[in-house]
C-alpha cells in the first residue's frame, strides 16, 4: 500500500496547498485582507474535505488494482490512514513554508483579524476585553510555525480519519467464501 498511499496522499496534500495558496496570494493587499480571513475558514475546511476525498479514491484503487476487488474494513481503514498521513504531512510542511517564507507576518495578521471580529461582535464590553486579552496572550503561538504545522497536520489528519472510516465502511468487500451466514 505504500505506493498508492504516497500517490493519493501526495495528490491530496499538494492540491490542498495550492488551493489555499491561490486566494491567499490574490487577496493579500490590505483592503482585501479582512475579507480573505472572513472566508478563509470556510474555504479552508471545504478544501480539506474535498481534497481528502482522495482517501476514498485511494482505498478504492488499492482494493481494485492490488487486492483483486476484495478488502476488509481494517485494511481499507489502514490504507485510508496512510493516505491521510501523507496528505497531512504535506499540508503541514506547506504551513511551515507559508509562515516562515511566504507570509512571515501571517500570525500577527490573523490576531488582528480575530481582534477586529471580537470588537465588532456586539458582545458586552467585559466579554470583549477578556477575549482581546486572550487573543493577545496567544500571539506567540500564532507566530510559531511549528505550532501551526502541528495544528494544520492535526486538523487534516482528524478530518481524513473520519473520511477514512466512512470510506472503509463503504468500500469494504470481503471474500464471499469467508463470510458466514
Amino acid at each position: 500500500m505504500t505506493r498508492p498511499s504516497f500517490k493519493f496522499g501526495s495528490i491530496s496534500g499538494i492540491i490542498m496547498a495550492v488551493i489555499f495558496l491561490i486566494p491567499f496570494l490574490f487577496m493579500r493587499d490590505s483592503k482585501n485582507l479582512y475579507s480573505y480571513f472572513q472566508v478563509g475558514e470556510i474555504i479552508g475546511y471545504s478544501t480539506m474535505i474535498l481534497c481528502l476525498l482522495f482517501v476514498f479514491f485511494g482505498i478504492r484503487s488499492y482494493r481494485d488494482t492490488e487486492l483483486g476487488g476484495m478488502i476488509s474494513f481494517g485494511r481499507a481503514f489502514s490504507a485510508g490512514l496512510m493516505i491521510t498521513f501523507v496528505a497531512s504531512l504535506i499540508f503541514g510542511i506547506f504551513t511551515i513554508i507559508l509562515y516562515k517564507f511566504i507570509s512571515p507576518n501571517l500570525g500577527n495578521e490573523m490576531i488582528e483579524f480575530y481582534k477586529r471580529s471580537i470588537m465588532e461582535s456586539g458582545k458586552p464590553q467585559e466579554f470583549i476585553n477578556e477575549q482581546l486579552t486572550q487573543m493577545e496572550a496567544q500571539r506567540e503561538l500564532f507566530n510559531n510555525s511549528l505550532f501551526q504545522f502541528f495544528t494544520m497536520f492535526s486538523t487534516v489528519f482528524i478530518i481524513g480519519t473520519i473520511i477514512a472510516i466512512i470510506s472503509a465502511l463503504i468500500l469494504k468487500k470481503n471474500n464471499p467464501k469467508t463470510q458466514t451466514a
